[in-house]
């Protein structure tokens, strides 16, 4: 049986695009796969205390019955078991302060663990976990696409790829959507993810609102396999595959 990890981050709830897509990318991969076994978390909601020396000093080892802080040791382990468990990960990062959201970054640091999933080795870092399949979904306010004059700023997507291509991870791939903020309707766009593409083609053009999509690879959700371009090319959903 193949298990699926979700993780959500956004701050918004019920308001976030990328709860809302990362939703949708989570039903393209049950209606492949009916037995799919999903595990969610939401960090946001539940959050993992940040890193420190107690909790680092027991990584990956086990905890014993005296152990200060046993509670958030065993959550730790969790959080570990679920990444290693898990063939397909879903991540949703919107973009905070040019970053991924400090939820999202402790729950990174529970399963970066060296000697566990990754090992120094003389030419860097060398994964010990086995191949899995990423999907990122990461949503901005703003344009940070390669080539705009923000790109420099963006440590979010471009972020996670770096960690899970730390662990060896080739199969990756990002779903953006950006310029969010820009003349958006931010509760539109969330309800619009949820129709069928001919009423969000309908809506979209009502409101003025362009999506460019560009699809690179094979992942592409179901409800975004239509390329939409009007005059207004500010906003975008775009697709990135190494």
């Amino acid at each position: 049986m193949t298990k699926l990890l979700h993780i959500d981050s956004s701050i918004l709830g019920d308001h976030s695009a990328g709860r809302a897509l990362a939703a949708e990318v989570i039903a393209h991969f049950k209606a492949k796969e009916a037995a799919l076994e999903v595990t969610y978390r939401d960090v946001v909601a539940q959050p993992l205390p940040h890193l420190d020396f107690e909790l680092f000093s027991q990584q990956g080892k086990d905890i014993p019955a005296d152990a200060p802080r046993r509670e958030d040791h065993l959550e730790s382990a969790q959080v570990l078991a679920e990444f290693e468990a898990a063939d397909i990960i879903v991540v949703a990062s919107p973009l905070y302060n040019f970053g991924v959201p400090s939820q999202l970054k402790a729950w990174i640091d529970r399963f970066m663990v060296a000697g566990r999933t990754f090992r120094y080795v003389p030419t860097g870092i060398e994964g010990l976990v086995g191949q899995k399949k990423i999907v990122l979904v990461g949503t901005r306010g703003g344009i940070y696409e390669a080539g705009t004059p923000a790109a420099a700023f963006e440590h979010d997507v471009s972020y996670l790829k770096a960690v899970f291509a730390s662990l060896g991870q080739q199969d990756v791939t990002a779903i953006i959507a950006e310029g969010l903020s820009l003349r958006v309707y931010r509760a539109m766009v969330v309800r619009t993810v949820r129709r069928s593409w001919p009423q969000q083609k309908k809506r979209l053009q009502r409101f003025n609102l362009s999506f460019f999509v560009k699809t690179i690879g094979v992942f592409v959700p179901r409800w975004l396999s239509v390329t939409l371009v009007s005059a207004n090319r500010r906003q975008r959903v775009y697709f990135i595959k190494p």
